[in-house]
């Protein structure tokens, strides 16, 4: 279809003067797109296709002589012809080589002009739906010009100056990853710019939300999911409390697992065959075996809950009355602080200019004897002047290449605005570069309402790597509720990978 109608542009044709041009029977002729007649509608005489002509031109009164073929006359005045019917316009298919000259448009017959842009002058380009040439506008004249297909956008048109302009709409979310809310425990989603979190089926945030009713297991949140690690020596009957060992009689007391030693159990023919350790001496009398308890040192026990220690990724019991520790596989505590002991060994503290700082008091706990506390030492108020602001900083540590997070118990009564009272956890790394990883703000945001809440901080940037942990607190506003109990820490545990 362009290219027949390139042709008849590229083609030298008649010359229509005045718009019109008659012809007579004796100047009939063909040209390469057919046998021209005499009919009047369909005369050899056509425009310049390169002119634009969309049936205005006028013909001298009465229309002699006659018209355009895509005109017609009316009331001695040439105007467009309606081309629902008429052939001439090809009102379907496009130009054709028999009337290559004009197009259908708007249910009028209008002049055909190109088949592509280089049939148009200058920058103008072609409309292939219309074959018109039309110049493009620069810049905007509506709203409706400037829509960039993001949803988060408010376009408009500056018709002053014809610029677009692409405002960002205030909390509009573009994709689910935008509307991450930090908590493990939600399904969030964007629905047409609007975020939505759903609790995630499951999951759970605080420790208390994966308690199973068992006096025998320590249950921990982590990372959205709820782990339930066995009490060392923690028992629910006797046949848990089973050691495999002859020489140990096993029973479960108040919880706990309780090992005495056998009197007489198996045979034997020498002491070798009975086998003991620095805490229990086996020997060989007339034929059975017996043991006898020694003192052999801080390492023996009667339960495993003598055994409990921090020690990094193992379980201690109790054996043949010696304690043994027996290695984590997969995930386990890496380190665990109590704030048990009132002078904080392993924490440096930096006192502000107040009465109060870091301490290890005793006034409130989550478990143990102590806990780490911001305020006035051995006072239940925590208003030591103003301003004042601390920092308790741990001894440097390692961090876990997996799995690696911190997580703490935290009791805050106070004001819980967020430009008063501020606290948080930091990480110091090797060049005392310093990164917050939870805060007051970000985190808790307000107070407790007199209960402890977890909380949790991932170390995973800093796998591998030696770091210390710094609780920092800053009274920012002198405020009236700084005669509450203030801010405490404790149970603050490193979790991550175990060697397998």
């Amino acid at each position: 279809m362009h290219k027949l109608g390139r042709i008849f542009l590229h083609t030298t044709i008649f010359v229509m003067a005045a718009g019109c041009v008659a012809v007579s029977d004796d100047e009939k002729t063909s040209d390469q797109f057919g046998t021209i007649t005499d009919s009047a509608d369909d005369q050899s005489a056509v425009p310049d296709a390169t002119e634009v002509d969309d049936g205005g031109d006028v013909a001298p009164v009465g229309c002699d002589p006659t018209c355009n073929p895509w005109q017609v006359c009316a009331d001695g005045v040439c105007g467009t012809k309606d081309c629902v019917d008429h052939p001439g316009c090809n009102a379907v298919g496009g130009p054709t080589a028999a009337y290559p000259e004009h197009w259908c448009v708007k249910g009028k017959c209008a002049a055909w002009q190109c088949a592509d842009d280089s049939d148009c002058a200058g920058d103008d380009k072609c409309n292939l739906n219309t074959y018109r040439c039309y110049t493009p506008q620069t810049g905007c004249a509506y709203d409706a010009q400037c829509i960039d297909d993001k949803v988060c956008t408010d376009d408009t048109c500056d018709k002053a100056t014809g610029a677009c302009k692409h405002k960002v709409v205030k909390g509009c979310c573009a994709d689910d990853k935008s509307c991450d809310d930090g908590v493990k425990c939600t399904v969030d989603k964007c629905t047409k710019g609007t975020c939505s979190h759903q609790s995630a089926k499951g999951c759970c945030q605080s420790d208390a939300e994966c308690a199973d009713s068992s006096a025998c297991t320590t249950d921990t949140c982590k990372a959205g999911s709820c782990f339930f690690a066995k009490k060392p020596g923690c028992c629910t009957g006797s046949g848990s409390c089973d050691d495999g060992l002859d020489a140990t009689v096993d029973a479960c007391k108040s919880n706990l697992c309780v090992h005495t030693l056998a009197s007489g159990p198996g045979s034997c023919k020498t002491n070798a065959d009975c086998q003991g350790n620095a805490c229990a001496k086996g020997a060989c009398v007339a034929g059975q075996c017996s043991w006898t308890q020694t003192s052999g040192g801080s390492t023996c026990c009667v339960s495993d809950g003598q055994c409990a220690s921090d020690t990094a990724c193992v379980v201690d019991a109790c054996l043949l009355l010696q304690c043994k520790a027996t290695p984590v596989a997969g995930t386990g505590t890496h380190a665990w602080h109590h704030f048990d002991d009132a002078s904080l060994t392993g924490w440096t503290v930096s006192k502000g200019n107040g009465a109060a700082w870091f301490h290890g008091s005793d006034l409130l706990t989550y478990a143990g004897k102590r806990a780490l506390r911001y305020g006035v030492p051995g006072s239940k108020t925590w208003s030591g002047g103003f301003p004042n602001k601390g920092t308790a900083t741990s001894a440097a540590f390692k961090v876990p290449k997996s799995d690696a997070s911190l997580q703490f118990q935290v009791f805050f009564d106070g004001e819980p605005g967020a430009g008063v009272h501020q606290f948080g956890v930091r990480v110091a790394d090797a060049k005392g570069q310093t990164t917050e990883v939870w805060t007051k703000n970000l985190n808790l945001k307000g107070n407790t309402a007199g209960k402890w809440v977890q909380g949790v901080a991932k170390l995973g940037s800093w796998a591998g790597q030696t770091i210390k942990i710094q609780v920092w607190f800053d009274v920012a506003v002198n405020f009236p509720k700084e005669t509450g109990f203030g801010f405490v820490l404790d149970e603050m545990r490193l979790f991550g990978g175990c060697p397998q």
